[in-house]
């Protein structure tokens, strides 16, 4: 046993996970507390237009994380300073660009939900991208050399300053603009902390044919990760014009306690995976980091049933009177979460193998799926609409069966069995 317990010490993937699930586990403590406070201090109609602003902000922030950054932690050794320079030059031109575009949708946004409220709310929001190109290529270097101990810990700072804040700023009677404060001193928090990196830091420049090489590929990371976002922020897209205020609040709030939490588990590990895949490709153990990472995944997604199964509890225990009835859609939500484990697993594979246009069209699978089972079933309340997630989910893992049955064939496992 201390010999297994010494060799996941020094296990990479381990290790990167371990740090990365500390990380959440510190801003999640924050982020329950958050969501209570939420709770108590927001009505529901005020609890959904904080959800739907952040959402909203999601969606658009996944533009921020330029694809670039895989790149620099992908690339050889030759090929870093040139790399991390031109990914430098992209992530600033991308977030100007993005700071823009925010402030200017703003108001569109909140008229397609006849909801005024939204506009000042996205606009503050969108200053926050001017922050992170600062230090990018320190966080780039960070998760190449697969040092996430640091990374973890400062991501928990940062989190748990954007959840404490949110707090504060409710407390002082702010409403819904305590999340916009919130995110402001989150981004200054990142600035700070990451700029105390003792690593080399590379300033932007251009090269013609690596510049135009960091475009494609940050084109199609930019698709996949703006799908990744899409898809697990649909559902609350969809119930915003679909349900009642009140009823979309409830759903909102089971989507917090519920998902928002245990998702955190499937970005920590994903965080985490995808330096150790590339490090492991650059050695040629390809089979045996595929291995590794579905058997990762496997154990987290024991964690979600977990969480679903103690949900109806926890929610009885901290939460007021008329949140209960969100329970069983908590539950719901738990299981609906463990295709995104898998799917994300096997698309830092295609990503860490340079096969980011079939990452693409994996995750808008992800959610064609989720938006034909909202379609068909038409769910005219929240815990109808969680179960149409749940199905959506469940079509998720078919691309994942299909390429294990593939592997099995290739390698003869299945041919061996029939001549047996």
């Amino acid at each position: 046993m201390w010999k297994k317990l010494h060799h996941l010490r020094r296990d990479r993937l381990f290790s990167n996970t371990g740090w990365m699930l500390l990380s959440e586990a510190i801003a999640k403590v924050s982020r329950l507390l958050t969501v209570v406070i939420m709770a108590a201090l927001l009505t529901p109609l005020e609890f959904g237009i904080a959800s739907l602003a952040l959402a909203c902000h999601e969606l658009i922030r996944v533009f921020s994380r330029a694809g670039a950054g895989a790149r620099v932690v992908q690339c050889d050794a030759n090929q870093l300073p040139v790399t991390a320079a031109n990914a430098s030059l992209l992530q600033w031109l991308v977030c100007l660009g993005l700071t823009a575009a925010q402030i200017a949708a703003a108001n569109y946004i909140a008229q397609f939900y006849s909801n005024p409220a939204l506009a000042p709310l996205l606009t503050l929001m969108a200053l926050t991208y001017l922050c992170y190109p600062i230090v990018a290529v320190k966080v780039f270097m960070l998760q190449r050399q697969n040092n996430m101990q640091y990374f973890g810990l400062a991501c928990a700072i940062c989190l748990s300053v954007d959840n404490i804040a949110t707090i504060i700023f409710l407390l002082l009677d702010m409403g819904v603009m305590a999340v916009a404060y919130a995110k402001l001193l989150c981004a200054v928090a990142w600035v700070v902390i990451f700029s105390r990196v003792k690593l080399k830091s590379y300033a932007p420049s251009f090269q013609l044919t690596v510049f135009k090489a960091l475009v494609k590929l940050t084109i199609h990371i930019f698709i996949a990760d703006a799908l990744r976002v899409l898809r697990s922020q649909a559902d609350i897209l969809i119930a915003a014009r679909l349900l009642p205020a009140e009823l979309f609040g409830l759903y909102s709030f089971a989507k917090n306690a519920g998902v928002g939490l245990s998702q955190s588990i499937v970005t920590a590990y994903v965080s985490g995976l995808y330096p150790f895949l590339c490090e492991r490709f650059r050695a040629r153990e390809v089979g045996q980091a595929r291995k590794k990472a579905f058997t990762y995944g496997a154990a987290i997604s024991v964690l979600f049933i977990a969480q679903s199964i103690v949900a109806p509890f926890y929610v009885s225990l901290f939460f007021a009177e008329q949140w209960q009835s969100a329970a069983v859609i908590v539950s719901i939500l738990c299981l609906a979460g463990i295709p995104a484990i898998f799917t994300d697993t096997y698309a830092m594979l295609l990503r860490a193998a340079n096969q980011t246009f079939n990452e693409v069209v994996l995750i808008f699978y992800c959610v064609a799926c989720l938006a034909i089972s909202i379609w068909a079933l038409q769910p005219q309340n929240a815990l109808a609409l969680a179960s149409a997630s749940l199905l959506g989910g469940a079509f998720w893992c078919l691309p994942l069966l299909f390429s294990f049955i593939q592997t099995k064939f290739s390698s003869g496992v299945f041919l061996k069995k029939v001549q047996l």
